[in-house]
């Protein structure tokens, strides 16, 4: 079976009465905020009538409020006036003849689910700038979330004592990116723990991270590979680094002597 991945997930149509009638259709998982989305093998419209709103094409058992709209003579989509229950399954129902204007065509049905809600946390680790000690990270959400709802989620904590929290959001309202400052050293080993609640975005799930904080001897802290364009090897430290030192006479990888060095703060 064919697949496209696209903001939807797209498979050939299956249970069409006339294969040669429906091309495509939702199918599978979708997120909250998706449309319904039926192509049609044909033109079934005019051009004068593609951005119109037909009513009564689309049936949902659920019931599912929304208006149906012709975005090209071909593609007709339904769109939720609210975002879809989280791991609902949904059948729907379309009247083919309604939508081409032919009577005697059977109806055809197809289902989808609403992916469940979800969260994913990334913990970046101890960064050092001068006298300021932070730990940044972020929260990836599977749908669209507000961003109060995702700063509830978390909180931060050093051995008891509650730690200062800023934020930043992308665009996409997925991508939540937080700094928790405040973060002190001292003569002993200290623990940060970052709680995670989902509660707030309609998750229920918990997570714990913590992150190691050390006393006030120099040490490396974290190492780990970074997924970008080039193959990159973060290494973290507990205080700011001399930009003018040559790393290169410190820090070898072996097997390798093209290696390039960019020093940030700490990292």
């Amino acid at each position: 079976m064919l697949k496209f991945v696209l903001p939807l997930l797209w498979v050939a149509a299956v249970g069409c009465t006339d294969p040669d009638v429906i091309r495509v259709h939702t199918q599978g998982l979708v997120a909250p905020t998706d449309v319904v989305q039926v192509v049609f093998v044909d033109p079934v419209v005019s051009q004068a009538e593609v951005g119109t709103h037909p009513e009564g094409v689309f049936a949902f058992a659920p019931p599912l409020p929304g208006s149906a709209t012709w975005t090209s003579r071909r593609d007709l989509q339904f769109e939720p006036a609210q975002p879809m229950a989280t791991g609902q399954a949904y059948q729907v129902g379309v009247d083919v003849g309604k939508a081409r204007g032919a009577r005697g065509q059977e109806p055809f049905g197809f289902h989808f689910t609403v992916e469940p809600a979800r969260f994913r946390v990334e913990v970046g680790g101890l960064r050092s700038t001068g006298d300021a000690r932070t730990v940044d990270g972020r929260i990836h959400t599977g749908d669209v979330a507000e961003d109060a709802a995702v700063e509830a989620m978390l909180t931060a904590t050093q051995e008891g004592e509650a730690r200062s929290l800023s934020w930043t959001h992308d665009r996409d309202s997925r991508t939540h990116n937080f700094t928790v400052g405040g973060i002190t050293r001292g003569g002993t080993e200290t623990t940060l723990l970052l709680a995670f609640e989902g509660g707030s975005i309609g998750v229920e799930r918990t997570e714990q991270e913590r992150v190691v904080i050390p006393d006030n001897a120099f040490t490396l802290t974290s190492v780990r590979a970074v997924p970008t364009g080039e193959r990159t090897i973060e290494l973290r430290f507990s205080d700011p680094l001399d930009p003018q030192q040559p790393l290169a006479e410190r820090i070898e990888v072996r097997g390798r002597s093209d290696v390039r060095f960019d020093i940030d703060g700490s990292v």
